[in-house]
């Protein structure tokens, strides 16, 4: 299964769908349970372009899972795609919530009319948190960070004896390397700018006191 394609990746988290429930990532192992995860479509047409997989899990909470699949390491185009993906979903939901009928939420989108109405249905009622996944092969440090001040969740995957394990990857707050002159430098900037914000403040603090205390001499 070396050299997988997004196809053939596809397929096997199809088939695999537990992989695909990502809370397991980052709740505590004894709060963790198991939840069946539901394949809501695989290459979903909507306005932006087409989802690889969308996916639902009512685990720790409702979510609507909006998957890109990658076999080339993760790139900065990826996470504009995604999101894109994901704005075109948070609008669906946005549209089904004002909706008050399952048929009027499936007839208002015509490229999601094969998925099952009532499963649509039921998802857009429990008020589903709308995710971003991105899985891939690997991902460089400052993509990742992209991700995570996205709020965009990212599996890598690795192939083994016909198997494909994801792993949950998350950037450092602080990069292990990190040259000291730019740390300090960094450092300098926000204290200098805060400083600027305090002092700023003060003055616009005092200039406001005398001005009320000049006005009330003459009050006087």
């Amino acid at each position: 299964m070396n050299g997988i394609s997004e196809r053939e990746l596809e397929d096997y988290l199809c088939e695999h769908s537990e992989l695909l429930q990502f809370d397991r990532f980052y709740v505590p192992e004894e709060l963790f349970e198991e939840s069946e995860v539901t394949i809501i479509g695989r290459q979903v047409v909507v306005e932006h372009g087409i989802i690889d997989l969308l996916t639902y899990c009512a685990a720790t909470y409702p979510c609507v899972s909006v998957i890109e699949l990658k076999t080339k390491p993760l790139q900065e185009k990826d996470v504009g795609q995604l999101l894109r993906y994901m704005w075109d979903i948070r609008g669906m939901l946005d549209f089904a919530h004002n909706s008050p009928t399952p048929a009027q939420v499936v007839e208002g989108f015509d490229e999601l009319s094969s998925l099952r109405e009532e499963m649509f249905w039921h998802i857009f009622q429990d008020q589903s948190f709308v995710q971003g996944v991105l899985i891939g092969p690997s991902i460089r440090s400052p993509i990742a960070a992209a991700c995570q001040a996205a709020d965009i969740e990212v599996c890598l995957y690795e192939v083994a004896d016909e198997r494909i394990e994801l792993t949950d990857y998350r950037p450092s707050l602080v990069p292990a390397i990190i040259d000291e002159r730019l740390s300090s430098k960094l450092h300098q900037t926000i204290y200098n700018y805060v400083f600027n914000q305090i002092d700023h403040y003060i003055d616009s603090e005092l200039g406001r006191i005398i001005k009320q205390t000049s006005e009330c001499a003459d009050d006087r």
